[in-house]
């Protein structure tokens, strides 16, 4: 086959870190893919067979089988020139929930059903989870629905020495946590930090950005001695293996990448009580705990670190089964065929 695959930027992070998965996976089975994109960003992935486009000006589709968006201003390009070819979007968001965070709640509703008008010409729209097929379907958002989750390759080494010794020298005597985003308040992380605030057993290292909020709160709450935040990384998924602990307690996920990683970087993991994690990872695989709740967050974390090798395998294996690239590439090249 020949794919198309239009993404706003190629600026690794969230739904373009997908698309680039999508595309290395259905290249490894031997398809040609094309990723179209609008912006070039400092940080950018590269990729031989990407090309820039312009928002108005049609480009010649005729060649490729499918169509595949991501993100809402490639569904708006979809939308205005309307290829003849069968087309896909990934919805990565529980759009109205997710812009509620950054957004007025008005102007977050507008955005969402602009959103569902700008997909209604797409030929299939691809959800992460059940879970979130079922939201959509009740917003009223027409069929086809279908789920295809998504995958994260296992990190393949370690970050650099000097970096690996200043982790454990910092963690030394504590169970390090670790989180990986970029910092919003649907991320949850201030339950990190009020957990600290009764364990000072542990200490905490983020990496990723928009951390200023949290490290004005850490320092009000009194830990931030035991707060290290590394900034963005170029290979963050790198240092998963030295966090003993890695904590995802978001308000709302549309998909977690993060824990993907950490899963196959078989560190132990505790998030959230979302449907979507229950709908991902068993509770025997990874823990969970209900939204506010520190006490029990402090409990999860006790429990899986106790539990470690008997979690990790358990996480590592449905991992290999449901969400190793190679598997969902499949998939995601089954769907491609019954739509051509």
């Amino acid at each position: 086959m020949r794919v198309a695959i239009v993404v706003p930027s190629l600026l690794p992070t969230g739904p373009v870190r997908v698309a680039l998965d999508h595309a290395q996976g259905l290249r490894d089975r031997g398809h040609f893919v094309q990723l179209f994109y609008f912006d070039a960003k400092p940080g950018a992935a590269k990729d031989p067979f990407a090309q820039p486009i312009k928002f108005f000006k049609s480009i010649d589709l005729r060649n490729f089988d499918v169509v595949h968006t991501h993100g809402l201003r490639p569904d708006a390009w979809l939308w205005w020139h309307r290829p003849s070819k069968p087309t896909f979007t990934t919805l990565h968001n529980y759009a109205a929930i997710d812009l509620g965070y950054l957004y007025p709640k008005t102007i977050a509703k507008t955005a969402a059903w602009a959103w569902k008008f700008l997909t209604q010409h797409h030929t299939v729209r691809l959800v992460l989870s059940h879970h979130m097929k079922t939201y959509y379907e009740q917003k009223g958002w027409t069929p086809p629905i279908l789920v295809l989750p998504n995958s994260r390759p296992a990190p393949e080494k370690l970050p650099p020495i000097a970096i690996q010794n200043q982790l454990r020298d910092y963690a030394a005597n504590h169970v390090l946590l670790g989180n990986i985003s970029h910092v919003t308040p649907r991320k949850g992380l201030e339950q990190v930090i009020d957990l600290m605030c009764i364990n000072p057993s542990y200490k905490f290292a983020h990496i990723g950005s928009g951390t200023e909020a949290l490290q004005a709160y850490a320092a009000k709450k009194g830990v931030a001695d035991r707060c290290l935040w590394l900034g963005p990384q170029p290979a963050a998924a790198q240092f998963l293996p030295l966090f003993d602990v890695f904590v995802m307690p978001s308000h709302s996920e549309g998909f977690p990448l993060a824990l993907l990683e950490a899963v196959a970087a078989k560190v132990p993991a505790v998030v959230s009580n979302l449907p979507v994690f229950a709908e991902v990872f068993p509770d025997a695989a990874v823990a969970r705990f209900p939204l506010g709740d520190i006490p029990k967050l402090d409990a999860a974390i006790k429990q899986v670190c106790a539990e470690k090798t008997d979690r990790t395998a358990k996480a590592y294996t449905h991992y290999l089964q449901h969400y190793e690239p190679q598997v969902v590439a499949e998939k995601l090249e089954a769907l491609y065929k019954a739509f051509i």
